[in-house]
């Protein structure tokens, strides 16, 4: 539970550290985009995490599986998704094929603009 709570704190202070900065470089089209909401949803922002960790890592590597676990920061998203690459078996550390692989991976994602601020 711990480690859980470090984890969020770290992505919370990620994104106030650069929460500024979108609406000093954006366009107007993108401030109105966000007048009444932010222009990426929740449901948008697993769908995009989804397809960003599938274009980013091969399938020998990470597979998401379920549904994206989608956490409001503030000014960004936070997404999670587990994988579903089968571990070797007797292996004491999550390995596939005697790789090492993430059982997780979190994509940080700001609501302004779809930016991905970080994976984890």
């Amino acid at each position: 539970m711990k480690r859980i709570g470090v984890a969020f704190l770290i992505q919370i202070a990620c994104c106030l550290a650069v929460a500024s900065e979108p609406m000093k470089t954006a366009d107007v089209t993108m401030i109105l985009q966000n007048h009444d909401r932010p222009f990426v949803s929740k449901e948008f922002a697993g769908r995009l995490a989804s397809l960003v960790l599938e274009e980013k890592y091969p399938e020998e590597f990470f597979v998401a599986s379920g549904k994206p676990d989608v956490i409001d920061l503030g000014e960004c998203w936070s997404v999670t998704l587990e994988n579903s690459v089968p571990l070797d078996k007797g292996s004491p550390l999550p390995t596939s094929n005697g790789v090492l692989v993430p059982k997780q991976l979190t994509v940080v994602i700001r609501k302004f603009n779809g930016e991905i601020v970080a994976i984890k």
